[in-house]
């Protein structure tokens, strides 16, 4: 079994695609790794629940109330690593299927987030948030609690949500 310590949403490969974003003045912390929504002026923020659309994953830290810009990998088609979260396992048949994030607040000493996806919301919804495409080959990663999964956006703001199988 893998420990539990969600480490956000990373880009599997390098070289993702990332663009500059505006962060409204009374934005909420961010860190390296959230998963973010669009707010209704046109600017990037931290998801407000899990079912929100996404816009991106955060490419850098943004402290509270600070307003400017922001990067983020943006591309809906981007392949991210993140851990599974909850009590309940991820198994090589939830391949195919649908998840939301789970949201936490992200360690404040290394500016890292500790976003993850929810195995309680795993199914074919598409108001899903994320596809999971596999279980990540990271080295020592299994099936079981806590594993590393390789997801990308299925309710992303630029592409049409689709069901799972």
């Amino acid at each position: 079994m893998m420990d539990n310590a969600p480490f956000g949403f990373r880009p599997v490969r390098s070289g993702a695609r990332i663009r500059k974003y505006r962060v409204p003045a009374t934005n909420s912390v961010i860190h390296v790794g959230d998963v973010l929504r669009m707010t209704p002026t046109g600017e990037v923020d931290l998801i407000a629940t899990p079912g929100d659309w996404v816009s991106g994953i955060a490419a850098e830290f943004k402290a509270a109330n600070s307003g400017g810009d922001i990067l983020v990998f943006d591309n809906p088609d981007e392949e991210f690593v993140v851990q599974a979260t909850g009590t309940a396992s991820m198994l090589q048949t939830h391949v195919g299927n649908l998840i939301n994030p789970s949201i936490a607040g992200g360690n404040p000493v290394t500016r890292i987030s500790r976003h993850g996806v929810d195995m309680a919301t795993v199914g074919t919804s598409s108001a899903l948030a994320f596809i999971i495409k596999a279980l990540s080959d990271d080295y020592g990663n299994m099936p079981g609690q806590f594993a590393r999964v390789v997801v990308t956006t299925n309710r992303h703001l630029f592409r049409q949500p689709t069901a799972g199988i």
